[in-house]
């Protein structure tokens, strides 16, 4: 015998969910005014770009990526 089916809610299945990977730097608070980016591994710097591409924070994901900052 076959069992009866339960009725689906027309959704896909639901994908589990990634592991954290602790090497990733996000940002958790920003403060638009100041410019002020707080990230989840505690550091604070400005998002300020003066050149048009570096700032505090993307050198802080690329030295925390292992990058070389230019």
């Amino acid at each position: 015998m076959t069992e009866p089916r339960r009725p689906g809610n027309g959704l896909p299945p639901r994908r589990p969910t990634p592991a954290v990977d602790e090497r990733k730097h996000v940002i958790a608070e920003y403060r638009h005014k100041s410019q002020e980016v707080t990230c989840v591994c505690g550091w604070v710097g400005s998002s300020e770009s003066p050149d048009g591409r570096t700032s505090d924070w993307s050198r802080h994901v690329a030295a925390s990526r292992g990058f070389a900052s230019k």
